[in-house]
């Protein structure tokens, strides 16, 4: 989660820290997606609402039953904080909570409504205590079996949280909708519940994705008449106008004007086999059942809306970090190329000999290189590389040592380009 809002925060200029208590057994089983989410949730709220000071997020022991723990993980920031009036109505999607002066905190109660929906499918509970003009405290308490460390690591349910920054570090920052537009990968969102709309949104965007939303059928069809979408999501069950007739509405269009069909993808809260039948009966080419599972999505995405494949250095942070001079840029990979390559060699070698101590000062030392020429999915492995041999795991680093191989090949052949 650090690795996933601290650039957001620091931006900001505030501090983001990150604590989980050593009492918490390292074996849980629980769906890490919605997890994601709400913490996700608590802490863009929190960036939100806070223009210095910090914003913690805290992991802590209720209490240990003999096959369960009851935990409590805590967002805390040093905001704005909320009006007490608007509390009572902060799990309102259809209000806005009150605007201080110079910040932009609209929509906020909205993320809260998509957290509580999403602990509640965990059987947890959210709480919110704000002080106005002291700051706000964000609590997701929620009780998750516990398990065999082996189940865990062979479970296809577990994924540990930390493995989505590694993922989505393969995916670009989503572009403006006029880029999108010109490089045919806009996509539109049509669904008449906001919170629905909301998470498809934002893990869209998560996945590189600009996104438009329309609110029903009608308003996405006055949309198209502007404008040319890569794909669409359609929810089935809408007033007025249903997701099946938007389809065939869809499908008219284009084949009066003589358009290429456009991939039209079903979101419904119905898994039977007869619903997606319908939907493809309909004309839609594929279906996704709510709440969609961020990885479900990105396969989906894959297959029907591939985007281009993020190069091994984010040249926008490398240029952050230096400026724009393209001399001092080529300097630094240059100079990057040339000691990196010694360090991948000495990294490689302690991986092998299983010298691990020797390994996680490798691994420290080249993930600093690589945040500094904006190398993020080296960085990340190196960082697990880290993590591992500090804790004496020889498994987890032989496990990450083809993946090293890869993205070393990748960047290498990304300097040699140069």
């Amino acid at each position: 989660m650090h690795q996933l809002y601290n650039g957001a925060a620091n931006r900001k200029g505030i501090v983001l820290e990150t604590y989980c208590a050593p009492a918490i057994s390292p074996a849980l089983l629980f769906d890490s997606l919605r997890l994601q989410q709400i913490l996700g949730n608590f802490l863009n709220n929190a960036i939100k609402l806070t223009s210095e000071g910090q914003i913690i997020l805290r992991a802590e022991l209720l209490e240990r039953l003999k096959q369960s723990e009851r935990l409590r993980f805590l967002v805390e920031d040093t905001g704005i904080g909320i009006p007490p009036r608007d509390l009572q109505q902060l799990f309102n999607p259809f209000v806005e909570i009150e605007k201080q002066p110079a910040q932009e905190v609209g929509g906020v109660n909205l993320e809260f409504v998509i957290s509580k929906r999403l602990a509640e499918l965990m059987n947890g509970s959210i709480d919110i205590n704000s002080e106005l003009n002291r700051g706000t405290i964000m609590i997701l308490t929620i009780t998750f079996p516990i398990a065999d460390p082996k189940q865990i690591k062979n479970s296809d349910f577990m994924e540990p949280i930390n493995q989505l920054a590694e993922t989505l570090a393969d995916r670009r920052h989503a572009p403006s909708i006029l880029d999108a537009e010109k490089e045919h990968s806009l996509v539109c969102v049509v669904d008449d519940s906001p919170v629905n709309h909301k998470v498809l949104i934002q893990q869209l965007n998560s996945l590189g994705y600009a996104v438009e939303g329309a609110t029903g059928g009608a308003e996405a069809l006055s949309m198209l008449q502007s404008k040319r979408y890569a794909l669409i999501f359609t929810d089935c069950n809408m007033p007025k106008m249903s997701g099946y007739e938007l389809t065939h509405k869809i499908r008219e269009y284009e084949q009066r004007n003589a358009l290429k069909k456009i991939p039209i993808i079903a979101c419904t809260a119905d898994a039977q086999l007869d619903v997606k039948q319908n939907c493809l009966a309909a004309g839609m080419n594929d279906v996704l059942v709510k709440p969609v599972a961020l990885t479900d999505l990105m396969r989906c995405m894959d297959y029907w809306l591939p985007l281009p494949t993020t190069p091994p250095i984010n040249r926008s942070l490398l240029i952050e970090i230096v400026g724009e001079d393209e001399k001092s840029i080529q300097e630094i990979l240059k100079d990057f190329k040339r000691t990196s390559s010694k360090s991948i060699a000495l990294l490689s070698n302690a991986i092998e000999m299983k010298e691990l101590n020797e390994v996680m000062n490798l691994a420290h030392q080249l993930k600093g290189a690589c945040q500094l020429v904006g190398a993020k999915r080296l960085a990340i492995i190196c960082q697990k590389i880290e993590e591992a041999s500090r804790k004496n795991d020889e498994e987890t680093v032989e496990s990450y040592r083809s993946k090293l191989d890869q993205e070393v090949q990748k960047l290498e052949k990304y300097l040699n380009s140069l």
